[in-house]
C-alpha cells in the first residue's frame, strides 16, 4: 500500500465540519448591474446634487483620478474618502 491516503478513506473530523458550515453560510458578494460611466465633468456640474458637495470638494476627491469616465458609485466612493481623511496627520508630514 502507498504512503498517500485516498482521500475517500479520510475521516471527516469537527473543524471540517465547522468549516464547510462557515463556507455554506458566507453570503456570496452581490452582483452589480453594469453601472453607467459618465464624465467627470458632468457629475462635477451635477455634484451638489448628486453628492451633497461643492465643485472645489469634488475636484479635490477626484484630483488623482486618471479615468474621464466614471460610475457614481465610484464618485461617491472617492468623495466619502476624500471627506474622511484625517487632514491633521498629513499636516505633520
Amino acid at each position: 500500500m502507498s504512503n498517500r491516503a485516498s482521500s475517500k478513506n479520510k475521516a471527516v473530523t469537527k473543524e471540517d465540519l465547522v468549516e464547510a458550515k462557515a463556507l455554506i453560510q458566507t453570503e456570496p458578494e452581490p452582483i452589480q448591474p453594469d453601472e453607467p460611466k459618465y464624465h467627470i465633468h458632468q457629475l462635477r456640474e451635477h455634484c451638489r446634487e448628486a453628492f451633497g458637495v461643492n465643485p472645489e470638494v469634488f475636484d479635490g476627491a477626484l484630483f488623482d483620478c486618471k479615468d474621464l469616465q466614471i460610475t457614481k458609485t465610484d464618485a461617491r466612493k472617492r468623495v466619502d474618502e476624500f471627506l474622511a481623511r484625517d487632514l491633521s496627520k498629513e499636516a505633520k508630514a
